[in-house]
């Protein structure tokens, strides 16, 4: 309650104001499900939202805070937060879902619309530029070091609903309460 009266009880945004006010953000503890038909956007959305935005608003949260001179260590570290994604994706392998989320994080940064087949080079006779090669190169960086940091799992090996249920309920007693 007192933690809400200073508005320390606000989740993460997730880069969209109208579903932000909605939801007040992703909040720790929370499980959140999306579906609906094949092929209306919910793959890009949540790896757009709830991955990219989420983890970016992390990243940008704890620089703030280790920025912050007038907190001691201690303190700092009780500000910081961390977000861990289990992304289970199981029309698409990892290496597509990182593909495309190096584009969807291409057009977030610089307004570059690059198509996961470029990135791919399944295009023939196009070839990406030597500073796209770059900027791609910096983002799979990125995304390698979010997997060996914990921040980003990304299960892409078939599953049934019942084992999926059963990974996600013993992650949730592991790393949490009922």
């Amino acid at each position: 309650f007192t933690d809400g009266l200073k508005g320390n009880n606000k989740g993460l945004s997730m880069g969209l104001p109208n579903i932000d006010k909605l939801l007040n953000g992703i909040h720790r503890g929370r499980y959140y499900t999306i579906f609906t038909e094949g092929g209306t956007g919910k793959s890009t959305l949540v790896w757009s939202n709830f991955v990219i935005a989420l983890i970016d608003n992390m990243i940008k949260h704890n620089h703030q805070v280790d920025k912050d001179e007038s907190l001691t260590q201690a303190e700092k570290d009780a500000k910081k937060i961390t977000v861990r994604v289990r992304l289970y994706s199981l029309e698409v392998v990892a290496r597509e879902v990182i593909a495309k989320m190096i584009c969807l994080k291409i057009y977030k940064d610089y307004g570059l619309i690059v198509s996961p087949d470029y990135i791919l080079n399944r295009i023939d006779k196009f070839r990406l530029s030597n500073s796209l090669q770059l900027l791609v190169q910096s983002y799979k960086t990125y995304f390698d070091k979010l997997e060996s940091e914990g921040y980003l799992k990304i299960i892409d090996n078939p599953k049934r609903p019942s084992d999926i249920k059963r990974e996600v309920m013993k992650y949730a007693t592991d790393n949490g309460k009922f």
